[in-house]
C-alpha cells in the first residue's frame, strides 16, 4: 500500500510539472524537459499496468491533456492506451453515479440508470429505491 501511495504522489508531482511546462512546449520551447517528464510518467503509469489501479479522475484528465500534446508510441503502448481509456471511462462513470446518489437533484430513475451503466441491475432496484423514499 505504501508503495502505491508513493507512486501516486510521484505521478501527481510529475503531472503538476507537465501542466506548468505545457504552454511553453506548445510554443516550441521546453521540449527536452517535457520529453523527460513524459518518459517518467509513461514508465510510472504503464509499468505493472499501474493505470489499472488508479481511481482519480483528475489524474486521468491530466494524462489525457499530456497525451494530446505528446502521444505515447502506439506500437509500444497501443493495447495499454486502450485499457487506460476504458479505465478512465469507468472511473468517470463511478464518480457520476456517486454524485447522483449524493445530489438530491437527480431522480431515482437517473440514479438507477447510472448504476446500470456500472453493473447489471434488476428491475426491482428502481422499485425498491422508490419504496424506500430515496
Amino acid at each position: 500500500m505504501e508503495e502505491h501511495i508513493e507512486r501516486l504522489e510521484r505521478l501527481k508531482g510529475l503531472l503538476r510539472e507537465v501542466l506548468i511546462l505545457l504552454p511553453e512546449f506548445e510554443d516550441g520551447q521546453k521540449a527536452k524537459q517535457l520529453d523527460d517528464l513524459f518518459q517518467d510518467i509513461c514508465k510510472l503509469v504503464f509499468t505493472d499496468d499501474y493505470y489499472l489501479h488508479l481511481c482519480n479522475e483528475g489524474i486521468f484528465n491530466q494524462l489525457a491533456e499530456l497525451f494530446k500534446a505528446k502521444s505515447p508510441n502506439a506500437k509500444i503502448y497501443g493495447e495499454r492506451l486502450a485499457k487506460l481509456s476504458l479505465r478512465r471511462n469507468f472511473v468517470q462513470q463511478v464518480n457520476e453515479f456517486f454524485f447522483s446518489v449524493l445530489n438530491n437533484e437527480f431522480s431515482v430513475e437517473e440514479v438507477c440508470y447510472r448504476l446500470s451503466v456500472l453493473t447489471k441491475t434488476d428491475k426491482s432496484v428502481l422499485l425498491k429505491l422508490k419504496a424506500s423514499n430515496y
